[in-house]
C-alpha cells in the first residue's frame, strides 16, 4: 500500500524544483497556476479550446490498476480487458474530437501503445502522446505519466469500448501500473440552438498530499447561465485513507468519494464577464496525480443556424401472421447517401439498408441502428423492446421500407395515448383524433394476437387483469393509416 502523510502539505509551483518525497514536508504555501504550453511536466497546459454551435461533451471512466485491490474497500481495479461504457449522446450529432487519457505509475517502461476495440468489433492500435510526466505518487515507483490518444476515428456512438491492453504482451505489469482510463467525446448536437465552448488543460502534477489550484483563463462569458460544468481528472485518492476528498471547481469546494481514479465533475453557474475558472484538489494525507482539468459553458449570444439533421429511427413490430417473426420498419432519414450499421445484439452486424437476421442462440437481444449521411450527420437509435429467443423456436427479423407496409404511419404528434403504462387491471386508450370504426389489435412478445376489437370513440377502456405479465404491442388500424405502440402488463 502506498505511503500517506498524516500532516497537511501545501505546494507553491514557483521556485519549487521538485516535489516533496514521501516522509518529507514542504513548507511552501498554496498556489494558483496558469500556463499556456500544450504539455506539462509537474504542471498543466492548454491543450484544447473550441467553440461551436451545439458543442458539448460526454465521458466514461474505468479504474484499471490492480495493485491497490488487496487494500481497497470498494474501489477495485478491473485489470485488462477494461470496459468504457459510453451512455449519452443526442439523437443527431457529429463527432468533433475524442480523446482517451490514461495514467501510469511506472516501475518498468512506457505504458504504450493502446489496444482498443469499439462497440462494433473493430480493433485499433493507437500510440499515445505523453501529455506530461512527474515524480512518484507514494508507491515507490520511478515516476508518473499522463498519456493522451486521439481516438476520434474509433467512435461509433454509444456502447462499450474495450481496452484490450496497454503496452501489449511486452508490458507484463501494465494492469498494476496503469491507474485507469477516461474517454472524452466532444460532439455537436445538430438540434441545439446554443453555442458551446469546451476547454481542456492537461499534463501531470503529482502531489505528496496538500492543496493545489489551477486556473483556466480567457473565458468569454457573454450571459449568465447555469448549463456550465467544470471537471478534474485525478488518480490516487484511496478509500482506505478516507472515504472522500475535496475538489475545487469554480472556486467552490465539493466532496467526492475516493475511487482511486476520479472524474470529479460539477455544474457551474458562469456569470457575465467571468474570464477565469479555478479548479483544484485538496488533501491532508492522500498522494495524487492530476492529469487534466476542464471548463464547459453554453450561450445564445451567437445565432446558431439549424444544421441538416438525420435520424436513425426504426419501428419494430411483430408479424401478426407468423409467430416469432418481426418486421423492423426502416424510418431513417438524412442527406443521401446514407451509411447503415445494424447491430443485432448478438455480436453480428449488417451494413445494408434492408437486411434480414436470424438469431442462432437463445438469449435476450436489443437491436440498434447507426446511420451517417453525406453531410457527416450521425444518429443512433436502439429499440428498447428486447427480443427473446429460447431453445424451442427461432426468431427472425426482416428490415423493410415504410412503403412496403401497405399503410401510412401517423406522426408521433398524432399518436394514440395508452395509459397507465405499466398497467395492472385496466388499459385506457385515448386519441387526439376520432378513431371511430378503427380496429385495435394487441399482440404479445411472440407475435400472438391476444386481443382484437372495433373502437367506438375517442376514449376506450379494456380489462387486462387476467393477462400474463409482460410486454405487449398495440396497433390501431383504419382503412389507410395505422398507429402502433407498446405497453407493459404488470402483476
Amino acid at each position: 500500500m502506498k505511503k500517506s502523510l498524516q500532516i497537511l502539505i501545501v505546494f507553491a509551483f514557483l521556485g519549487l524544483s521538485a516535489i516533496a518525497q514521501p516522509g518529507t514536508i514542504s513548507n511552501a504555501s498554496n498556489s494558483i497556476i496558469s500556463h499556456n504550453e500544450k504539455n506539462g511536466n509537474h504542471t498543466l497546459g492548454l491543450f484544447f479550446d473550441t467553440t461551436a454551435c451545439g458543442l458539448n461533451y460526454t465521458h466514461a471512466t474505468v479504474l484499471i490498476e490492480t495493485r491497490y485491490n488487496q487494500y481497497a474497500i470498494s474501489a477495485l481495479g478491473s485489470g485488462f480487458p477494461a470496459q468504457l461504457s459510453l451512455e449519452q449522446l443526442p439523437a443527431t450529432y457529429t463527432i468533433d474530437k475524442a480523446f482517451l487519457y490514461w495514467q501510469e505509475s511506472y516501475y518498468l517502461d512506457s505504458a504504450n501503445p493502446l489496444y482498443l476495440t469499439n462497440p462494433i468489433g473493430n480493433h485499433f492500435t493507437i500510440a499515445g502522446t505523453i501529455a506530461g510526466s512527474d515524480g512518484p505518487e507514494c508507491w515507490g515507483e520511478q515516476g508518473t505519466r499522463t498519456y493522451r490518444a486521439d481516438v476520434t476515428n474509433v467512435i461509433t456512438g454509444i456502447g462499450s469500448y474495450t481496452i484490450d491492453s496497454i503496452g501489449g504482451s511486452l508490458y507484463n505489469n501494465n494492469a498494476r501500473e496503469v491507474d485507469g482510463a477516461t474517454l472524452i467525446v466532444i460532439y455537436q448536437d445538430l438540434n441545439a440552438a446554443y453555442e458551446g465552448t469546451f476547454i481542456i488543460q492537461d499534463g501531470a502534477f503529482a502531489a505528496i498530499a496538500g492543496n493545489i489550484n489551477f486556473v483556466i483563463s480567457n473565458l468569454n462569458i457573454c450571459q449568465t447561465q447555469s448549463s456550465g460544468k467544470g471537471f478534474i481528472l485525478v488518480a490516487g485518492f484511496e478509500d482506505t485513507v478516507s472515504s472522500y476528498h475535496t475538489a475545487v471547481i469554480n472556486s467552490d469546494t465539493i466532496d467526492f468519494p475516493n475511487l482511486f481514479l476520479n472524474f470529479d465533475e460539477d455544474t457551474v453557474t458562469y456569470h457575465i464577464g467571468q474570464t477565469t475558472l479555478v479548479n483544484g484538489e485538496r488533501s491532508i494525507s492522500n498522494c495524487y496525480l492530476i492529469s487534466a482539468i476542464g471548463a464547459y459553458y453554453q450561450d445564445t449570444c451567437t445565432t446558431c443556424n439549424a444544421i441538416p439533421s438525420c435520424s436513425s429511427n426504426f419501428t419494430l413490430i411483430p408479424d401478426t401472421n407468423i409467430q416469432h417473426h418481426y418486421f423492423a420498419i426502416n424510418n431513417a432519414t438524412g442527406t443521401p447517401p446514407l451509411n447503415y450499421l445494424w447491430s443485432w445484439g448478438d455480436s453480428t452486424y449488417d451494413t445494408t439498408a434492408f437486411p434480414s437476421h436470424t438469431y442462432a442462440d437463445s438469449g435476450i437481444y436489443t437491436i440498434c441502428l447507426t446511420i451517417t449521411d453525406s453531410t457527416g450527420c450521425t444518429s443512433n437509435y436502439c429499440d428498447t423492446t428486447f427480443l427473446q429467443r429460447t431453445a424451442n423456436y427461432m426468431v427472425y427479423v426482416n428490415v423493410i421500407s415504410p412503403t412496403h407496409t401497405g399503410i401510412q404511419g401517423i406522426p408521433s404528434t398524432n399518436k394514440v395515448f395508452v395509459y397507465p403504462n405499466p398497467a395492472n387491471n385496466t388499459l385506457n386508450i385515448h386519441s387526439q383524433l376520432s378513431i371511430l370504426h378503427s380496429q385495435l389489435i394487441i399482440t404479445d412478445l411472440l407475435g400472438t394476437e391476444v386481443y382484437k376489437e372495433m373502437l367506438t370513440g375517442i376514449d376506450n377502456t379494456i380489462s387486462i387483469s387476467t393477462w400474463s405479465a409482460g410486454l405487449y404491442f398495440y396497433e390501431v388500424r383504419s382503412n389507410n393509416s395505422s398507429i402502433r405502440g407498446k405497453f407493459v402488463k404488470e402483476l
